[in-house]
């Protein structure tokens, strides 16, 4: 995703909360959008880039019943929000108004469209189990985690990693001025050639409220945050 996408997005997401605001009257809806546009256009470029934490409130979000998350790619400072996509899948399916998609299953970060390197495919599922049993107390072997991606031939590329699960203890975090209980949990992973940590902040709920995953060499880390 480029920068000059970031503002569409912004956009998007606030259109999307006025769709859901069904209790604000026509007029108060039209007052909201101009001050909004404002925000974002009261730039001395009208190109320049635009992080929606500096324009989502916490007000916002709580007007909305769709659910929407907000991705940061870390090592580029680019930050944006993505709703779910509508319609049953096997996976949660998340779209930016640029038509890029992240995917992830069960809060674990599977597969991506429309961003560079795109990350087509990783194994979740012993992820995901391992990262349950390090909730109860469990300790368990080493998992394997596999990443594909496309090389320029179009052949797969497949990176494989041995991983390990550390729970690291209770954290209250802050999402947009609401606070979460959670468990802080890592996973390290590393192969002959590299090493990273992936982070997880997981709710009660086994919902995965933060996060950071590695996307892959080039993209690195992203930052995945459950609004809502």
């Amino acid at each position: 995703m480029e920068m000059k996408l970031w503002t569409g997005i912004c956009l998007g997401f606030i259109l999307l909360l006025l769709g859901a605001c069904s209790s604000n009257t026509a007029s108060s809806k039209n007052e909201f959008l101009l001050e909004q546009f404002n925000l974002i256009f009261n730039k001395k470029e009208i190109g320049e880039q635009v992080n929606p934490r500096n324009i989502i409130t916490r007000s916002m979000i709580d007007k909305s019943n769709i659910p929407l998350i907000l991705i940061e790619i870390l090592n580029r400072d680019q930050t944006a929000t993505m709703s779910a996509f509508p319609g049953s899948t096997l996976n949660d399916v998340w779209l930016g108004t640029d038509g890029s998609t992240v995917t992830t299953k069960d809060g674990l970060l599977f597969a991506t469209r429309g961003m560079s390197h795109d990350l087509m495919g990783a194994n979740a599922g012993a992820a995901r189990s391992g990262l349950e049993n390090t909730l109860r107390g469990q300790k368990l072997p080493d998992h394997q985690r596999r990443y594909k991606y496309l090389s320029e031939d179009n052949k797969d590329n497949i990176i494989e990693f041995s991983c390990f699960f550390s729970k690291e203890g209770q954290e209250t975090i802050l999402i947009f001025e609401k606070p979460y209980e959670t468990t802080h949990v890592t996973e390290i992973c590393e192969n002959d050639k590299f090493r990273f940590q992936n982070e997880y902040w997981v709710e009660k709920t086994n919902i995965i409220r933060k996060s950071r995953q590695w996307h892959g060499y080039n993209i690195g880390l992203i930052l995945i945050e459950r609004l809502i």
